[in-house]
């Protein structure tokens, strides 16, 4: 059977059950340095399919070499991370989801 726990880091023993948990979009990619040959080809191949110009993919290739975020960055996961898993496939039974969109 499947529970949610707050757990202390240090020591990994469980604090308290929760009967819920919130999940915030990811932020970054995390670029591990072994796949970032490969990562970076896959960039190089998509904007030459897409003729991006030659400096905007040389800037998005350099903040990548050297192990840089920029805004947007989320944009390429699908180039970083040649198979994105869907949440709810890990999820058993039936979770409940709720999508909130910011309000301005």
């Amino acid at each position: 059977m499947e529970s949610l726990r707050f757990f202390a880091a240090g020591d990994q023993r469980r604090l308290r059950s929760a009967s819920e948990a919130v999940l915030l979009p990811a932020r970054e990619a995390i670029l591990m340095p072994d796949a970032l040959p490969e990562i970076l080809n896959r960039i190089r191949l998509q904007a030459a399919e897409l003729d991006l110009p030659v400096g905007q993919v040389r800037k998005i290739t350099t903040h990548l070499s050297h192990q840089e975020g920029f805004p947007g960055i989320e944009s390429l996961l699908p180039l970083i991370y040649p198979r994105l898993d869907q949440l709810g496939i890990t999820c058993p039974g039936t979770p409940l989801w709720f999508w909130l969109a910011p309000t301005r």
